[in-house]
């Protein structure tokens, strides 16, 4: 898909911009919750909690405790907060960004930030993430390709 408004997408490449820098303060920086920072970087220098790299592992124990309130947050969080990427990157680029390079690019970008949370003690490193931030982005492609064929709209057109 392309948008052949100029206005329209810088719109949305602002909206996309602001959106990077929204998520990467609230998982990395905790703009949400500044004093969480802190206790993050000790309980992490401590050894109280570990990164996961074992795929699975931690996806597997929240599904079997779908009940709890931190298992439900921790998968939704994980898998819608990444579902703009994956409908406005396409808009925004100028060749084509199909579904694999969409993923891709997710998955890269969700692998800067779980690197940056093992490098710098900020948050815990979690395979799982990365599985979960991914399968938004590609939830979000899909659910915005849906959109584009059921309602379409006069600034989108398709790519051949």
């Amino acid at each position: 898909m392309i948008i052949e408004n100029k206005r329209v997408k810088r719109v949305l490449t602002l909206i996309f911009i602001l959106y990077v820098i929204l998520l990467l303060g609230v998982v990395t920086l905790r703009f949400l919750y500044p004093d969480k920072l802190f206790q993050m970087h000790n309980a992490i220098t401590s050894g109280e909690v570990s990164p996961n790299f074992e795929i699975f592992k931690t996806i597997k124990n929240q599904l079997s405790n779908l009940g709890s309130g931190y298992a439900n947050w921790n998968i939704l969080a994980n898998t819608v907060c990444f579902m703009p990427f994956g409908f406005l990157l396409p808009l925004i680029t100028k060749k084509p960004c199909g579904l694999l390079l969409t993923a891709f690019l997710g998955l890269l970008f969700s692998g800067l930030i779980e690197s940056a949370q093992l490098i710098f003690k900020i948050g815990v490193f979690d395979i799982d993430d990365l599985i979960l931030n991914t399968a938004g982005v590609v939830l979000g492609y899909v659910i915005a390709r849906v959109g584009y064929a059921i309602f379409g709209t006069h600034s989108v057109k398709k790519r051949k």
